[in-house]
């Protein structure tokens, strides 16, 4: 197999043309049909400057009637990725944003696009593909019962924060995973058609249904002894987003995302001589920060547990605000004793931040004193 030094990996050398260009003016109508024509990503123009992106994802969550809305309703603001980033910057953008594709600029014209299978099928081809999974994973994974109303899995997921459940069977074996995305489209959109008088093919579900209706089957697993190799090439084929790790026990011990494969990226840069943080916001002006507090709070953390977490350690913070007093913080740390998480909500960035690092810091020290 080829060997591929990571550094020496450009955005030039995984970008493809599958892309579609549209105006900010067209309608939703309209760029839904270019989706069907095999098209996975369109890049949103405005009298020649890029704006952002449009994906078939998230013309679905946004519930717009199609007819009666043009796209600069659903656009999400990215960033470009340049041609000559290396996949450090590449992996971060995609954290920092949150999607699957992202477009590649060169002098202001758009040249490309880049998506986290192209950037996988890649990342195959270095030594950070035999990074077993058991230091990549996220342990603690949630379960419900199979006959779980959706209400409820609604509710485990903002209580703790996360995006999939797995399902249980009747036997109270693992066999199957929800995502939020699942309830979104085949619950709460169709439910939004039909209040329309829409026609839904499908069968409609409501919140009183049993979740193994929506759950997806079977259940894809790895063991933690497995490499990152395997879980790409499975995110990949299966044209998934997340893997069920399983321990020597063939119990499921944790979780891998796609998430997990761009933040274990980040865990191996060089560079990473200290503990680095990289924020993520969603409806939260940048401006507003503090990054005094932040910077202080974290170079706090740091000295406190550097020694015991080793070099490279990368805290990815991602926070997203409603309202001055509805927030959610969540903080994810990857480090050489494992991933540690933690969150908090409803009290306004600056609170739940500090809190949920408070919460982050008595994770490490339980675990510290636990080596001992």
């Amino acid at each position: 197999m080829e060997n591929i030094k990571v550094e020496d990996i450009k955005a030039r050398h995984i970008m493809s043309k599958n892309y579609e260009k549209i105006n900010i003016s067209a309608s939703i109508a309209d760029t839904l049909s270019l989706f069907r024509d095999n098209k996975k990503v369109c890049f949103v123009f405005d009298k020649g400057n890029y704006v952002g992106i449009v994906t078939e994802r998230s013309i679905v969550r946004s519930r717009f009637d199609p007819k009666h809305h043009n796209i600069s309703s659903v656009v999400i603001r990215t960033p470009a990725v340049d041609i000559d980033d290396n996949v450090y910057s590449i992996a971060e953008k995609m954290i920092q944003t949150k999607m699957r594709y992202l477009p590649v600029m060169t002098d202001g014209k758009l040249v490309g696009t880049i998506s986290d299978e192209l950037f996988f099928d890649k990342l195959k081809h270095t030594w950070l593909a035999k990074e077993q999974l058991n230091s990549v994973m996220t342990e603690n994974i949630i379960s419900t019962d199979q006959n779980t109303p959706i209400s409820r899995v609604m509710n485990m997921m903002r209580e703790n924060n996360i995006s999939r459940i797995v399902v249980n069977d009747e036997k109270d074996e693992p066999a199957g995973i929800v995502a939020l995305h699942d309830v979104i489209t085949k619950v709460v959109y169709p439910a939004d058609r039909i209040a329309r008088g829409e026609i839904v093919d499908e069968k409609t579900h409501t919140l009183s249904t049993p979740v193994f209706e929506i759950a997806s089957y079977p259940l894809v697993t790895l063991k933690t002894t497995d490499d990152l190799e395997k879980a790409v090439d499975l995110f990949i084929t299966n044209k998934i987003s997340s893997i069920i790790v399983l321990d020597g026990k063939e119990k499921p011990t944790g979780i891998v995302t796609i998430t997990d494969v761009f933040e274990s990226v980040l865990k191996n840069k060089p560079e990473s001589k200290s503990m680095k943080y990289i924020l993520s916001l969603s409806k939260i002006d940048p401006e507003s920060i503090d990054r005094e507090m932040i910077n202080k709070k974290i170079s706090s953390l740091m000295s406190k547990f550097m020694h015991y977490l080793g070099v490279g350690s990368v805290l990815f913070i991602y926070a997203k605000e409603h309202s001055s007093t509805n927030s959610h913080v969540r903080m994810r740390l990857a480090s050489k004793k494992g991933v540690f998480i933690s969150t908090s909500q409803n009290k306004g960035f600056k609170y739940d931040f500090a809190k949920a690092l408070d919460r982050l810091s008595e994770q490490i020290e339980k675990k510290k004193e636990k080596h001992r």
